[in-house]
């Protein structure tokens, strides 16, 4: 059991994300706590820089409650939280899934002992038609389990972490205990339908001594984990290069989930809070691409998978012309590079609108929102695997397969 007031730990593995969204911006609420905590610990000085970071909460605090209020104005789309659930392994907290057929409970979750970190989790599987209640359990890295994903009568995936900023997802039949997959990620996206997972590799942050790009993956929980891997073989003890690339570019036409350190067309970063469903199809993220320290392109990336994860159709379009209409820094160097992107939605009033809840904090920006005109992409516009389209408009992509947004 943890004890009263004991400062959180930090381990060694989340040293790098945590200084990757230091730098970006991008610490959540327990996050900030955590620091606070350390700073207290240390130097008077260390001590004031800690209030400081406590008014920038306050104000960060102020500006996510705008933007989660913003954010359930739109009925049409599932209204996600950014935040993660608080991590606490040593109090785990109940959770459940339910369908009409069955439901999931998380019954107990004790010491691994097989394992140097992680616990044993017992889950049980209650059919709701029947009342037939049976049990599956597994045990490995993970220390909490945050969410249960029902995939299909005999398949789950258990979200899950490793670490407070690091997640573990573990895919079981649960009609076996059998752990048909598992791996390690940054930031997974469940999509409504429960079927696909959008998530960053856990890959180190400065390959080869050089800032690497962000990539952006994608994991079809309905197949099997060879489908799931770039080269069609599963190796059990790699537990970071699963998944297949949509993005950048490159790495979705090389099939690679290694970052491009040092890239020539500048590094790529996320500058949404979250990759965001749009439908069971459709994910849509903003990501800014440095060029170099004056210069660098936001775009919004829209991917649609309906034809298969293997198959994600991806489109890109810049948003350096109306975002820079909404600054005030000019003679600061890049004035995007602080720029913070809180939720992206479909407009409530007009469907063929597209609005960005920028944050607040970025003392750059002038607006709140920005509202950008989409061009529908019929069927017959669909141009191939993993080519890509550049437009003035928002190109998100509308096949017979997606659900209308009227």
């Amino acid at each position: 059991m943890a004890e009263s007031g004991k400062i959180p730990q930090i381990d060694p593995a989340e040293i790098e994300i945590l200084i990757e969204k230091i730098e970006h911006n991008k610490l959540d609420e327990r996050e900030r706590r955590l620091i606070k905590a350390r700073l207290l610990g240390l130097l008077p000085a260390a001590v004031l820089a800690a209030l400081s970071l406590t008014q920038a909460c306050a104000t960060k605090a102020k500006s996510m409650a705008e933007s989660q209020a913003w954010q359930q104005g739109s009925s049409k789309i599932r209204s996600p939280s950014w935040l993660p659930p608080l991590y606490d392994p040593d109090h785990q907290p109940a959770v459940m899934a339910e369908t009409p057929e069955q439901s999931i409970h998380l019954v107990e979750a004790t010491k691994c002992e097989k394992c140097v970190v992680g616990k044993r989790f017992v889950f049980e599987l209650r059919n709701n038609k029947t009342e037939e209640v049976k049990r599956f359990a597994f045990e490995n890295t993970t220390t909490q389990v945050d969410s249960i994903a029902i995939v299909d009568r005999s398949r789950a995936a258990i979200l899950g972490r490793w670490t407070s900023l690091i997640s573990q997802i573990t895919v079981v039949d649960s009609t076996s205990s059998t752990v048909l997959d598992t791996f390690y990620c940054i930031d997974p996206e469940l999509s409504p339908d429960q079927k696909r997972l959008t998530y960053r590799p856990l890959i180190p942050r400065n390959a080869e001594g050089v800032d690497a790009s962000y990539v952006y993956a994608i994991y079809d929980l309905t197949l099997p984990p060879e489908a799931n891997r770039v080269n069609g073989i599963v190796q059990t003890e790699d537990l970071k290069d699963v998944g297949l690339p949509i993005y950048p570019y490159q790495n979705q036409q090389e099939r690679t989930l290694s970052p491009r350190a040092g890239a020539a067309d500048g590094i790529h970063y996320q500058v949404s809070r979250q990759v965001i469903w749009l439908n069971e199809n459709v994910i849509a993220f903003v990501d800014r691409q440095n060029h170099d320290p004056q210069h660098s392109t936001v775009r919004l990336v829209t991917a649609d998978v309906s034809r298969g994860v293997d198959e994600a159709l991806v489109r890109e379009v810049s948003l350096n012309e109306p975002l820079l209409k909404t600054t005030r820094c000019t003679d600061e160097g890049d004035p995007l590079r602080w720029l913070l992107v809180n939720s992206i939605r479909f407009s409530h009033d007009n469907p063929d609108v597209v609005e960005l809840a920028l944050d607040q904090t970025d003392h750059c920006v002038i607006t709140k929102t920005l509202s950008i005109p989409i061009a529908r992409v019929e069927p017959s516009d669909w141009r191939g695997v993993g080519e890509f389209e550049s437009r003035r408009t928002i190109a998100v992509v509308i096949t017979h397969f997606c659900v209308s947004f009227r």
